[in-house]
C-alpha cells in the first residue's frame, strides 16, 4: 500500500523553513537548522490500503488524490503517470519542540485512526498510538522507558508476527512507520 503525507507548521516552525526555501525552486539547507521552542508540526497521513484488508480503517475520512499506479515502487513518478483514487485517513503524528525533553528537544505523539464510525466522526476516532520523548538511547532490548505504546491497541496496529511491536525493539512509531526506526529516530 501507499502512504502519503500532508504536514502544517505552527509559524515559529514556518518561519525556519521560509528560510532554506526562500527561493523556491533554490532551496539552500544551512549547516543546521533550529527551530524554535513551541514549534509544532503536524502531518496526516493517507493510504490507499482497503479498510476490508485494514479493518481499523473502516469508515476513516476519505479522499480524492492523484497517487501513484499501485506496486510501481519508489522511484520518482510523473503527474500525469498517477491516477485518481480513494485515500483514507490513516495517522496524525503531532511533534513539538519541548524545552523539558532536554536531550532530543522534541516531543513525538501519534494518533491512529481506529473505526468503526463513533462519537464526532473524526478526534473520537483519532486514538493515541504512542508518545515518545526520549530515544532510550543506551537501550539496546525491549525494556523501553522513553516511548509509550498503547497497549490496547495491541493486536489491532501491532503485535503479529510481521510486526511485533511498532518501532524498533518496542520505541514509539505509527502503523505507518518503519518497524526498524522510532518517532525520534527518523526526525532526528
Amino acid at each position: 500500500y501507499q502512504v502519503w503525507a500532508v504536514g502544517f507548521y505552527n509559524r515559529p516552525g514556518a518561519t525556519v523553513l521560509s528560510t532554506v526555501f526562500a527561493q523556491p525552486c533554490n532551496p539552500q539547507l544551512p549547516g543546521s537548522v533550529s527551530f524554535p521552542e513551541g514549534t509544532v508540526a503536524i502531518k496526516f497521513l493517507f493510504t490507499d490500503a482497503s479498510p476490508d484488508e485494514v479493518t481499523y480503517l473502516r469508515s476513516a475520512p476519505e479522499y480524492d488524490a492523484n497517487i501513484d499506479e499501485p506496486g510501481s515502487g519508489s522511484r520518482p513518478r510523473l503527474v500525469e503517470d498517477r491516477r485518481q483514487t480513494i485515500v483514507r485517513l490513516l495517522q496524525v503524528d503531532i511533534s513539538v519542540k519541548d524545552k523539558n525533553a532536554p536531550e532530543t528537544g522534541w516531543v513525538f505523539g501519534t494518533f491512529g485512526w481506529v473505526g468503526p464510525l463513533k462519537g464526532d466522526g473524526l478526534y473520537d476516532n483519532l486514538v493515541p498510538v504512542s508518545l515518545q520523548w526520549r530515544n532510550d538511547p543506551r537501550v539496546y532490548d525491549t525494556r523501553i522507558a522513553e516511548s509509550w505504546i498503547n497497549p490496547d491497541l495491541q493486536n489491532i496496529m501491532y503485535g503479529w508476527a510481521k510486526r511485533p511491536a511498532l518501532g524498533f525493539n518496542g520505541r514509539a512509531n505509527g502503523p505507518a512507520d518503519n518497524i526498524r526506526s522510532s518517532c525520534l529516530s527518523c526526525h532526528a
